[in-house]
């Protein structure tokens, strides 16, 4: 898996909004050989956000379903566990907390592919950060809340989420999506399935979601992208025809784009 998945550590932060105080933050690639992380509790607040993998995270008598986009909120002191449920390693940002107002932050949530991609980003410039001689706290104080932003905007409370209403275009165009197959899938085959112009189709989704026809498709061809890179033995050339890219050099600056990472970094 990508380089900056193994290295991103910063301790000692003390970055604080109303309500909250950073303390840490980590990105976790799971152990291959391990199946389980084990039953275990913290003294302080976590919040976890899954970037590749599918599994079972359990916090105290809760089970709930883990994939890509999935944040998990774990208040100090809750027994909390991750089963894993495919062979592809799971990878976990964890955010902890000395203090947290949790009436503010998130139970269970799922991040657009849109959020993860900018999330990712921001991860990508951390590990740069993290490298530098020089002192960067400002800029990597502005990283983390930036992060936490866009949970905020994408997730919102649990109350919010709660009252949220249902979006019936952006649920049509993720289900086509979900059942299609991304090699041959376009914008304008999708809004044609639908019975809509691209532009109006567009627009209701943006006044739905804030999300457009491309952007969902885009998500869903990195994902995909992401869980077939994990596979060392498929080809680059491979995972871009099987996403819907025939030319690999394109693929490549697409990838990076989205991630931070050409494919081959990712995978490295």
């Amino acid at each position: 898996m990508a380089k900056l998945y193994q290295e991103i550590l910063l301790e000692e932060l003390d970055i604080r909004l109303p309500g909250l105080n950073v303390r840490r933050l980590a990105l976790h690639q799971h152990m291959d050989q391990v199946e389980k992380v084990k039953s275990h509790w913290h003294s302080y607040h976590q919040v976890l956000i899954y970037f590749r993998g599918r599994g079972i995270q359990r916090v105290a008598d809760k089970r709930i379903l883990v994939r890509r986009g999935t944040v998990i909120s774990v208040r100090a002191r809750k027994d909390h566990e991750f089963i894993k449920e495919q062979d592809v390693s799971p990878v976990c940002l964890a955010i902890d907390f000395k203090q947290a107002d949790f009436t503010n932050l998130y139970k269970t949530i799922q991040l657009s592919g849109d959020a993860m991609s900018r999330i990712e980003q921001a991860l990508y410039r951390l590990g740069r950060y993290q490298s530098w001689a020089q002192d960067t706290t400002l800029s990597v104080a502005a990283e983390i809340l930036g992060i936490l932003a866009i949970m905020q905007v994408e997730g919102g409370s649990p109350r919010e989420i709660a009252a949220a209403k249902v979006h019936p275009a952006t649920d049509e165009v993720k289900r086509i999506i979900h059942e299609g197959d991304l090699a041959t899938l376009s914008v304008a085959g999708i809004a044609n399935q639908i019975g809509k112009s691209m532009d109006y189709l567009n627009r209701q989704l943006k006044r739905e979601s804030g999300v457009t026809i491309g952007q969902l498709l885009s998500a869903a061809r990195f994902e995909e992208a992401s869980d077939l890179l994990a596979d060392s033995k498929a080809l680059i050339g491979e995972v871009a025809a099987a996403v819907g890219f025939l030319d690999q050099n394109y693929f490549s600056r697409w990838f990076r784009k989205q991630s931070g990472q050409t494919p081959t970094e990712w995978r490295s």
